[in-house]
């Protein structure tokens, strides 16, 4: 497990990769890993974002395959009354042991 601050630091990373177009998702998403995840994932973030499809996390974050696990989920907010929601995020949380401590994200985004 990384420590929260860490795995923050890594998304704004990412982030400003992103911004200034310097991605390398084709170094993480080639053959290489996607054998290394056969074994399994180990994410170092759970994320709860949008499913708004112009605002893919994995790249805005420039992550690759199995570095994030991420639930898209569609106004950003997971409710009591919605309980598959719920499950999806204690499950996330129960199997991401290598995932920091506990840190928020928050992104608003606005459509004009």
């Amino acid at each position: 497990m990384i420590p929260a601050e860490e795995a923050l630091e890594r998304l704004r990373l990412g982030n400003r990769r992103f911004a200034a177009n310097l991605g390398g998702h084709g170094i993480l998403t080639n053959q290489a890993r996607r054998d290394e995840l056969l074994a399994g994932q180990e994410p170092f973030a759970i994320i709860l974002g949008c499913s708004d499809s112009r605002v893919p996390l994995e790249i805005i974050f420039d992550q690759g395959l199995g570095d994030l696990f991420v639930i898209r989920v569609a106004g950003n907010i997971v409710a009591a009354s919605q309980g598959r929601q719920c499950r999806v995020c204690r499950r996330a949380v129960q199997d991401c042991t290598h995932c920091p401590g506990s840190f928020d994200v928050w992104r608003r985004h606005r459509h004009t």
